[in-house]
């Protein structure tokens, strides 16, 4: 998507797929200062990331497909998780929240796996759903 709006970034996606951007000696690209994110503090870098990808989350409130043009990507689950909470956090509406089913087939084993299952994260799975009604979909409901 950036490279739709920003001439730079393509030039320089283009130096590094022609293999022109210089390299050190381990094959490692230097990242330009301007397209980093200091690093002070996990929490401080999150909410300057979140806040240089989403700048306005109030866009969300009426033109939606405008943010959903944004993505933050992150290597793995549970940080996905963390960057979510982060972005619920700042959006104002009172969450919808759902929360999974973990019962056992057989009562008798609840007791025994009740722990494990709410341990569990599989791939693209969650035990809470948290839903952010915006003003535009609730035209809808």
């Amino acid at each position: 998507m950036r490279a739709r709006f920003d001439p730079d970034f393509v030039e320089f996606l283009m130096m590094i797929g022609n293999g022109e951007e210089p390299a050190n000696e381990k094959h490692e690209i230097q990242i330009p200062q301007p397209m980093l994110i200091q690093y002070t503090s996990l929490e401080q870098s999150i909410e300057d990331l979140i806040s240089y990808v989403y700048p306005d989350l109030s866009l969300f409130e009426t033109t939606p497909f405008d943010m959903m043009q944004r993505i933050i990507l992150c290597p793995k689950n549970d940080f996905v998780n963390y960057v979510n909470s982060k972005l619920i956090q700042r959006i104002s509406r009172e969450p919808i929240i759902y929360i999974s089913d973990d019962r056992t087939k057989h009562a008798s084993d609840q007791g025994d796996y009740v722990d494990y299952l709410n341990n569990l994260e599989p791939k693209g799975l969650t035990h809470e759903l948290n839903i952010q009604l915006t003003l535009y979909m609730m035209k809808f409901l």
